[in-house]
């Protein structure tokens, strides 16, 4: 396996046998070995988005007419959401959902607004990992895990990227 895994680019996964679950996003493959195992992990965008992406129970806060203290003032620019400037009159509010950080709510803001607009554009990623076994050629799925924050894409790789710095470094040859 190790060779298989040490040998993999993007454009011959398929080569090797591997067949994923989801169309991984370009350039966000990952792949690691673990005995007689390989690893995937890829980013690939929402194929069953969410109907509504604000909502007022919604892990990502919601927009409403009322302001709060936990609330960021928004503007709409050409149909979108925007963090108003200082002095600029709110025409909408960001709301924190519970539990949120005080002191970071520009930036949660920022990023649920960065979504909001992936959604709107159909490009919501999640963070896929598979497993595969079996002999190069012939690689079955053994696991399949995937997680649908409903994030941008730049978020997305954010996420992924903490995931690598986590992983122990790989074996020489990867």
């Amino acid at each position: 396996m190790a060779a298989a895994a040490g040998a993999f680019e993007q454009a011959d996964y398929r080569d090797l046998g591997i067949d994923t679950a989801y169309e991984p996003v370009a350039g966000s493959l990952r792949v690691s070995d673990d005995g007689d195992r390989i690893i995937v992990r890829y980013l690939a965008f929402d194929p069953w988005p969410p109907m509504h992406f604000f909502s007022p129970t919604s892990r990502r806060g919601h927009i409403s007419d009322v302001a709060d203290a936990f609330s960021v003032a928004l503007v709409r620019s050409q149909g979108r959401y925007a963090i108003a400037a200082a002095g600029e009159a709110a025409q909408a509010w960001w709301r924190a959902p519970a539990g949120a950080d005080a002191g970071n709510l520009v930036e949660e803001a920022r990023k649920a607004l960065e979504s909001y607009d992936a959604w709107l554009e159909g490009e919501l990623c999640g963070i896929v990992t598979e497993t595969f076994a079996g002999e190069s050629g012939r690689l079955k799925t053994v696991d399949l895990t995937v997680e649908w924050p409903h994030v941008s894409l730049a978020i997305a790789e954010g996420m992924l990227q903490e995931r690598d710095d986590m992983r122990p470094a790989p074996a020489p040859g990867f």
